[in-house]
């Protein structure tokens, strides 16, 4: 779906995304999120300040959630956690298929700033102004991305708390910096 994923007969959890896309089968990744409309270099595609598209946890958050899991529940809950400038969140939406490359299309403020990429905001009838406002945690196209490519990230410059790496290795997860050394 273009605005949510249906979790239920009538919830709906936001996806984040300000671009159109579609999540499909992405062999050897499994799913992944794919463009389903141009997006220019430069535009925030994915705002993870909307109601309900993360959850911040903490640790203790983190620890209570799995505690009433099943070993594989766990594992899927803690490989779509993601620490990003010390902010731990947990992704119920799309955004979870987001895969790691390490030449993504994708990345946050910091990494679009360090490549003197102007952040833009993607208009109704395809045009583009300058953002003038950020939210804390977003994503940016780092390059034109076509119709029909995969939206991905590069798991390197997210955090690996070391707490959740040990929970990680006890239920079999991969957290971001295990897959980006396994994956790139």
């Amino acid at each position: 779906g273009v605005h949510g994923v249906q979790n239920g007969p009538h919830q709906m959890i936001p996806s984040g995304f300000l671009v159109k896309y579609s999540i499909e089968e992405l062999p050897p990744k499994g799913k992944a999120i794919i463009a389903r409309q141009f997006i220019p270099k430069g535009v925030l595609l994915w705002d993870a300040d909307l109601p309900g598209v993360v959850f911040d946890v903490s640790e203790t958050d983190v620890k209570e959630a799995i505690s009433g899991m099943s070993h594989e529940e766990a594992k899927f809950y803690l490989n779509h956690l993601y620490s990003i400038t010390g902010i731990l969140t947990h992704c119920p939406g799309d955004a979870k298929y987001w895969n790691h490359s390490a030449n993504p299309t994708t990345g946050a403020i910091d990494i679009v700033r360090k490549h003197g990429i102007t952040p833009l905001k993607l208009l109704d009838d395809g045009s583009t102004v300058e953002l003038t406002q950020f939210p804390r945690i977003g994503n940016y196209a780092l390059r034109d991305i076509h119709e029909g490519e995969e939206i991905n990230d590069d798991y390197q410059y997210y955090d690996n708390p070391p707490w959740l790496v040990e929970l990680c290795n006890q239920y079999d997860a991969e957290y971001s910096g295990l897959v980006a050394e396994r994956y790139t």
